[in-house]
């Protein structure tokens, strides 16, 4: 018997509206950049950031009208840009849950919670994936987390 509970996808909209839209660091950008061996000139890490905010703002628009497809398609585009956009990884990790393809999305939980281990939103949705593969102990083990 599996548990019949449903994602929060009140939670990915409230996530989303919780972002700070400008000014928000990019710190793991950021990070790569500073320790590569040859910097990034300011003018092509605005350019990047500039692309990221363009982004953002798809992904938003693509969650709000549930466009899973959409939504995947630009969390993909932003962790080309950055692979440790936490806002990306849970956007990409939802999309493949709301897809059916809840392997895959407690893949991506599992990238956010190692960047965001008390990340609630993601405890959540990941044991909503598990729940859906019959995978009962280990979903409420993340409810358990959540709590």
């Amino acid at each position: 018997m599996a548990l019949d509970v449903k994602p929060k996808t009140g939670g990915m909209r409230d996530v989303l509206a919780s972002l700070p839209r400008m000014g928000q660091k990019l710190e793991s950008f950021t990070a790569a950049n500073t320790s590569s061996e040859k910097p990034v000139e300011p003018k092509e890490r605005s350019r990047k950031w500039d692309e990221v905010e363009k982004l953002r703002d798809d992904i938003e628009t693509s969650v709000e009208n549930d466009n899973y497809e959409k939504s995947l398609e630009e969390a993909n585009k932003i962790l080309d840009l950055d692979p440790k956009d936490v806002h990306a990884l849970t956007v990409k990790a939802w999309a493949l849950g709301e897809l059916g393809r809840h392997e895959e999305a407690i893949e991506w939980y599992d990238k956010v919670l190692e960047i965001e281990p008390k990340d609630v939103d993601a405890l959540f949705n990941k044991a909503w994936a598990l729940g859906e593969l019959g995978r009962d102990e280990e979903a409420i083990e993340c409810y358990d987390k959540e709590l």
